[in-house]
């Protein structure tokens, strides 16, 4: 699903527009602050039950929060977080909501600002025919923060990402069985302290021409204020973070302290109908081997301005970008 190709344009594609909830098979919950864990006055609520239940998971056994290169000990729900199932889909749409200690067999629809969601599991369902996400930040809503969560699919699908949209935070998320681990649409969002990892790929993917996934642990479709800060992306065999100006005119980008690995070139720039991508800084970055070892760290277009200080490969030495 992930490639300059498959992009949305304008607005969300028609599968991924507000009637989309609605063709559910599984139920759907609207929240407000009041019907969560750790609600506006930080008092536990338990959610209500239609379509959803109170049973503690054991299903996925939370992480060990710690220090360092991010990973499966120190990203994603927190080791001894005690987890509520919720069966079926959560629509947001009340301001200032918190979701706080949830497994989530369903996917999250955001449509309100302010919205918290943490130290939570969320799975999602079927995929039909229809692109979809674990967690989906379509409708323009601000201020969106996921922190402390795993994202992993329950029924992976070549038309399936984990977080996407704009406007939101991810901080020490764990993110695998995707397609696009994140997806940008937009601007405003920063990624950091996550690890994103294992990808879903195909060799006979009916969604690209190739017939092969165009899977990225970061994909931006473009937008400005957009921060990929110490996180540890690898496994994906398109690229590690691919950008473009598809939808958006694009700049005001900073990838920074960031492990990476995978594709055939780790990060690959490309230009689309938005123009040139500006105010691009790419530093001291850690790469390791692309499909290809050392051939293809960065793949830059000259008409982009980016500086780029500090980037090394795992061995120490200076990469060297690819300029087209």
């Amino acid at each position: 699903m992930s490639a300059d190709a498959d992009v949305p344009t304008g607005r969300p594609p028609r599968a991924r527009r507000l009637a989309a909830a609605a063709a559910l098979a599984v139920s759907t919950l609207v929240l407000t602050p009041a019907l969560v864990a750790g609600g506006p006055a930080g008092q536990a609520a338990a959610v209500p039950t239609s379509g959803s239940s109170t049973k503690t998971s054991a299903l996925l056994q939370p992480t060990k929060s710690s220090k360092g290169k991010p990973g499966p000990s120190n990203t994603g729900v927190p080791k001894g977080t005690k987890l509520k199932v919720h069966k079926g889909d959560l629509t947001i749409t009340k301001d200032g909501t918190v979701i706080d200690g949830r497994d989530i067999r369903g996917y999250v629809y955001v449509k309100a600002d302010n919205v918290v969601i943490k130290r939570s599991v969320v799975r999602g369902g079927t995929v039909k025919n229809q692109d979809r996400a674990l967690i989906m930040a379509w409708w323009g809503a601000k201020n969106l923060k996921v922190t402390d969560s795993t994202l992993k699919a329950s029924t992976p699908s070549l038309r399936l990402d984990g977080l996407s949209g704009s406007g939101f935070t991810a901080d020490r998320l764990n993110i695998s069985g995707v397609v696009d681990p994140v997806k940008v649409i937009g601007g405003n969002v920063t990624v950091k302290r996550s690890y994103l990892h294992h990808s879903t790929y195909s060799s006979k993917d009916p969604n690209q021409r190739d017939g092969r996934t165009h899977d990225d642990s970061i994909q931006i479709t473009g937008g400005s204020k957009i921060n990929i800060v110490n996180n540890t992306l690898e496994d994906a065999h398109n690229a590690a973070i691919m950008m473009s100006s598809a939808r958006y005119k694009t700049g005001d980008i900073t990838i920074s302290g960031n492990w990476l690995g995978g594709g055939a070139c780790t990060i690959n720039i490309t230009t689309a109908d938005k123009g040139a991508i500006r105010d691009l800084q790419i530093r001291d970055n850690s790469f390791g081997r692309g499909a290809y070892g050392k051939v293809c760290p960065i793949r830059i277009p000259r008409s982009s301005k980016a500086s780029m200080l500090g980037n090394r490969f795992w061995d120490k030495s200076l990469i060297k970008p690819q300029r087209f």
